[in-house]
């Protein structure tokens, strides 16, 4: 071989470390170094194949990593001063591909943070993301930096946008102030600012210390103008992927700073991790009304990571509280919270509580309707199905009724014996009775 010769070669995993005599090719080194993984649909369930990248990008960068490393390896050997010597290059497969994923190792060794999957959407840089518009078509918005995002809010100014939450925090916090101002330009009314009762999971969610994340909470509101709602909210108000079960008094002195900021501001109390029961969530609510009498308004955020997301929202709205947060089809999650899952579902919280007789202002069917227009059909469907056949039901009983009394009375007329007919539940306040020849 000649000594001035520079090779190199593609492995699986390189020359050391325990696999490094294993075979491997592109799709197992996308997959080990987990490209597949995140770019797979979000967990949940779905109508869609499994995403298959596809492009050879495993064979594509590991090539180029070994063509850098092979004009590097020459340019030390044919410099001025180069030694003459030929080398030796190998590039593993699985670590060119996990060279992709930018931050995931820093995230995962400093915070114990584990990606998980997003799909087409990215959930660490918004308003960078894939969108669905009102018309079905999808729209790629690349807007992470300071610069852009000022254009997007100017190309926005003008439009009507009644309720529209707005997200201003970013991990520089100084900015948030500088943010909130360009989402009221671009017709936000209602911002949303995030702050964690957890310490861990307040540096993994933005990068800050608690105690900056409220100071950023003042600073903020300081810049609005006195139209512009906000909403600060609690995460990890119950439960910490970090740090475990959140001291009430904790919370209660951290739900103070916001709350001496104004009475019109919202605050959101979340089960963050889905792991809050009934009687912690009454818990905390009456002890927060109690702390804090002068907001106006409370809110409560739940996860469904136990199936508890429709009791502890009921047992929120038992303490008084009247705003909670729902997603579709029981989308969501936290990125930096490993472990949670979807939100409770808009279509069983609207389903409950009309059940129950309490009004919503919400149409199940309407939902419905606007869903059959959305990329994930099955799972909101599969979410909204139990709701709609009730409900659907329930129209039904509502329309046989009166025929059905006809029948009672006709039959008690002639002397024949029949069932009572059906009622809906709630209706008549008990057991049907025959009284002067009716139901």
């Amino acid at each position: 071989m000649r000594p001035d010769l520079a090779a190199a070669r593609i492995s699986a995993y390189g020359p050391g470390g325990p696999q490094r005599d294993r075979a491997a090719f592109g799709v197992i080194g996308e997959s080990v170094g987990g490209l597949r993984h995140l770019t797979n649909h979000p967990p949940g369930p779905t109508d869609l194949p499994p995403v298959r990248v596809g492009i050879r990008s495993g064979d594509s960068v590991s090539g180029i990593y070994a063509a850098f490393g092979i004009m590097a390896a020459l340019r030390r050997c044919d410099a001025a001063r180069g030694d003459g010597k030929g080398r030796s290059i190998d590039v593993a497969l699985t670590g060119a591909v996990f060279s992709l994923l930018k931050g995931a190792l820093p995230e995962y060794v400093a915070l114990g943070t584990v990606r998980q999957p997003t799909g087409g959407g990215i959930a660490t840089a918004p308003p960078t993301n894939a969108c669905r518009s009102r018309d079905g078509a999808s729209l790629l918005i690349a807007a992470n930096s300071d610069p852009l995002f000022r254009k997007l809010a100017a190309l926005m100014a003008g439009r009507s946008w009644p309720r529209t939450r707005a997200i201003p925090a970013t991990r520089r916090g100084w900015r948030s102030a500088r943010r909130a101002k360009d989402a009221v330009a671009a017709g936000a009314r209602f911002l949303v600012h995030v702050l964690s009762a957890s310490e861990a999971h307040n540096r993994s969610n933005v990068w800050h210390a608690v105690a900056d994340s409220a100071e950023d909470d003042a600073r903020m509101l300081g810049a609005l103008p006195a139209e512009v709602g906000v909403r600060i909210t609690v995460a990890t108000a119950f439960d910490c992927p970090f740090d475990g079960r959140i001291a009430l008094g904790s919370v209660l002195e951290l739900i103070g700073r916001p709350a001496a900021l104004g009475p019109d501001v919202e605050i959101c109390l979340c089960d963050t991790m889905g792991r809050a029961t009934p009687d912690h969530v009454v818990s905390l609510c009456d002890a927060a009304a109690a702390c804090c009498p002068q907001v106006s308004t409370w809110a409560y955020h739940a996860h469904d990571t136990y199936g508890l997301g429709l009791a502890t929202t009921y047992a929120a709205h038992c303490s008084g509280l009247r705003v909670f947060d729902a997603a579709v089809g029981g989308r969501g999650g936290c990125p930096f919270a490993p472990g949670a899952t979807g939100n409770v579902a808009t279509g069983d919280v609207i389903w409950m509580f009309e059940r129950m007789g309490i009004a919503t202002g919400a149409d199940l069917m309407a939902l419905q309707r606007r869903l059959d227009c959305a990329d994930l059909r099955a799972r909101h469907r599969a979410a909204l199905k139990p709701a709609l056949g009730q409900q659907r039901r329930d129209a039904r009983r509502r329309l046989e009724l009166p025929l059905r009394r006809v029948e009672v009375e006709a039959a008690t007329v002639l002397g024949v014996e029949v069932d009572p007919p059906p009622l809906p539940c709630g209706a008549g306040g008990g057991a049907p009775r025959l009284q002067d020849g009716r139901w």
